[in-house]
């Protein structure tokens, strides 16, 4: 399948630059043929990773051997059917599985340092569009959750228990990354990323009052060590917090912030980089500044909007000159292309953003 859509996604490219040839129009870049090529891949990911996942799903025979769950004629591990089989999945997973994911991770770490981020961005554009400039990496956090989606299957077949488990803490730890890091540029995606996974978690959960047969002793067994583990953790977790709180109520009082001291918030080195950053803004043209705000995305704008806010309810006059001015950008009619020509003609260098380790230019 992976080969029919590399087959079909260059059939496609070449016909493009036919076109481009007889009508005199431009073709497709290899850019944009490795970025659709990409985009068809990322969606067969999951389907094509529980391929590779296929033999490893055997349940028990009560004489000791086991069987395929898809092919219960076919013994695990004791017969040539079941050798080619495991000899597929292999070669699934050396020549699709692996090198997709690590060409993903390759150029999610190449991303902040390549010497052509226009070209790199618009190669890799699937896997890096969707998600805010800090973290740009998400695209890489999304497939490993395909990943470990994909071989829930391989926890074994007759211990049904076990499998909702396994589903159930890797949904629970992608929506606590999801609640920290909030990654996708729009609030809706964010929101309906959230609902799915609690809808799968619910489903997944509920779906055990169908389940007849009932855990083996060894399961009973392993399922109280890891409850009792589970509810050590919970215990630690909620003691570290009421120690936290009385620590902060001790060290500032009732009316003192909670929160650790982060080097990131100290507030001295935010407001000398605030005053730098107001003194840029104020020598950039009125009009590239109104185009700038056109390439936000939703989130962002967002975040300035409620960071001027903040200065609104200290300075009520601040407030009538901020919508004097959020209303002049949002007439405004300046396109994306002529913004990025004068971006790259005025000196913006200092408009680069250093979030992290990582730099980014904003308007890329």
């Amino acid at each position: 399948l992976p080969l029919l859509c590399v087959v079909a996604v260059f059939g496609v490219w070449c016909i493009s630059l036919l076109i481009a040839r007889l009508h005199n129009r431009a073709p497709w870049t290899f850019n944009i043929f490795h970025n659709t090529l990409g985009q068809m891949l990322q969606t067969l990911f999951i389907a094509i990773a529980v391929l590779v996942a296929q033999p490893l799903r055997c349940y028990n025979h009560p004489n000791g051997k086991s069987s395929m769950t898809s092919f219960p004629e076919v013994l695990c591990w004791e017969t040539s059917d079941h050798t080619w089989i495991v000899v597929c999945g292999v070669l699934i997973g050396l020549f699709f599985v692996f090198p997709f994911l690590t060409g993903s991770v390759f150029a999610v770490v190449q991303a902040p340092r390549t010497k052509d981020p226009g070209g790199h961005y618009q190669r890799w554009r699937f896997l890096l569009y969707r998600f805010r400039p800090d973290v740009w990496w998400w695209g890489i956090v999304f497939l490993l959750r395909q990943l470990f989606l994909a071989f829930s299957t391989c926890v074994p077949a007759d211990s049904p228990h076990w499998q909702v488990t396994y589903v159930a803490i890797v949904t629970v730890v992608y929506l606590i990354f999801v609640a920290c890091k909030w990654p996708w540029k729009n609030g809706i995606l964010n929101m309906m990323d959230v609902a799915s996974m609690l809808l799968l978690n619910g489903i997944i959960s509920s779906s055990t009052a169908f389940v007849e047969t009932l855990p083996s002793e060894s399961d009973v067994d392993s399922f109280v060590f890891f409850h009792l583990t589970l509810l050590s953790f919970f215990g630690i977790f909620v003691a570290a917090i009421a120690g936290s709180i009385v620590y902060w109520m001790n060290t500032q009082g009732l009316r003192g912030e909670y929160g650790s001291e982060m080097k990131s918030l100290n507030r001295q080195e935010v407001a000398t980089a605030w005053a730098n950053f107001v003194q840029i803004s104020a020598n950039i043209d009125s009009a590239l500044m109104e185009g700038i705000f056109l390439t936000f995305n939703e989130f962002d704008l967002t975040h300035v909007v409620k960071a001027m806010g903040s200065f609104q309810s200290l300075d009520p006059s601040f407030g009538k000159k901020l919508a004097a001015r959020l209303n002049t950008v949002s007439h405004s009619a300046h396109s994306i292309d002529n913004i990025t020509v004068k971006v790259r003609e005025a000196n913006t260098e200092s408009l680069t953003m250093n979030i992290g380790n990582a730099p980014h230019l904003v308007l890329i």
